[in-house]
């Protein structure tokens, strides 16, 4: 998790408020393969980049995310479709990046 003070209001095409306390900024379902792990980065950067973070603090959640989501992949349960999810939440002036299998 990573802490900032919002700049501005969120954009809207972010399909949320800024009065909410804590609500899912976005979530993808990716297949369970390695080959799909630079997605799952591109995703994460761009969410970041939205939430407002820096250059290095979006490096270091790009990071993080990609170990859990290979940690996810080598040793998890992918969903029965055969996907990981990755899901973006905002919660007041922190975003939280968690993986699931």
């Amino acid at each position: 998790m990573l802490s900032r003070s919002l700049p501005k209001p969120l954009d809207g095409s972010l399909g949320v408020e800024r009065a909410q306390a804590s609500f899912v900024l976005r979530q993808i379902r990716v297949p369970a393969t390695p080959s799909h792990l630079q997605q799952v980065r591109d995703y994460v950067d761009d969410a970041a980049a939205d939430f407002g973070l820096g250059p290095t603090a979006r490096y270091e959640t790009v990071f993080a995310v990609n170990e859990a989501a290979t940690n996810a992949i080598k040793h998890g349960s992918p969903y029965e479709d055969g996907t990981i999810r990755v899901q973006i939440e905002a919660d007041g002036d922190t975003l939280i990046c968690s993986v699931y299998d």
